[in-house]
C-alpha cells in the first residue's frame, strides 16, 4: 500500500517541476493555460454536438444536456457553475442515459441559492459516479434507484438532504480515499 502513495507522491511533484500543477492551500490546482487547452482538445471530440462529449462544463451546454436529456454514454464529467445559469427545471429522467459519469459537480461561486429544480423529483443519478458535488441539492433524498458502489466524496453542501435514501437501501460499498 506504501508503494502506491510513493509513485503518487513522485507523479505530484513531477507534474509540479513541470510547472503543469500548483499546490495551492493544500489543493493541487491546474494552470490557466493548460486547463484551456484541455478544454479545447474535448471541444474538438464533437465541435458541433456537446452532448456527445466526454466532458461538459459550459453552462449553456450542459442546460441543453440537461433539459432534453440527450446526455451521451461517453459523458464523464459535468461541471457547473448555478450562478452562470438563471433556472433548471429537470425531469426525473435527466441522468439515466449518463451511465458513465464519474464526476458531478454543481457549485455556487456566488451565493448559496440552487437554480436546479426537480419539482417532480430524481430517478437516478450514474452508479459509475465516483464525485458528487451538489450544492443545495433540493430533495430530502438521494434517488432509490442510486447504488453509489464506487463513490469516494458525496459533498451536500447547504441542501435539504434529510436522510441519504427513502426506506430500506440495499447495503453500500463506499470508497475511501
Amino acid at each position: 500500500m506504501d508503494a502506491c502513495y510513493v509513485s503518487s507522491h513522485s507523479g505530484i511533484e513531477n507534474l509540479i517541476d513541470r510547472s503543469l500543477i500548483y499546490v495551492s492551500q493544500n489543493q493541487i490546482a491546474m494552470h490557466d493555460l493548460l486547463q484551456q487547452m484541455g478544454w479545447n482538445v474535448v471541444c474538438k471530440e464533437s465541435p458541433l454536438e456537446p452532448k456527445r462529449r466526454s466532458r461538459l462544463w459550459i453552462p449553456n451546454d450542459i442546460y441543453d444536456v440537461l433539459i432534453e436529456n440527450s446526455g451521451a454514454k461517453t459523458l464523464k464529467s459535468m461541471l457547473l457553475d448555478m450562478s452562470r445559469i438563471s433556472e433548471l427545471d429537470l425531469k426525473p429522467e435527466a441522468f439515466v442515459k449518463m451511465r458513465k459519469l464519474k464526476f458531478l459537480k454543481f457549485y455556487h461561486s456566488c451565493g448559496t441559492n440552487s437554480k436546479i429544480l426537480l419539482p417532480h423529483g430524481l430517478l437516478s443519478l450514474p452508479d459509475e459516479l465516483r464525485y458528487i458535488c451538489w450544492e443545495g441539492y433540493p430533495l430530502k433524498t438521494l434517488p432509490t434507484k442510486f447504488h453509489p458502489r464506487n463513490l469516494v466524496e458525496l459533498d451536500m453542501s447547504y441542501s435539504h438532504v434529510e436522510n441519504l435514501w427513502e426506506g430500506k437501501q440495499e447495503e453500500n460499498h463506499f470508497l475511501y480515499g
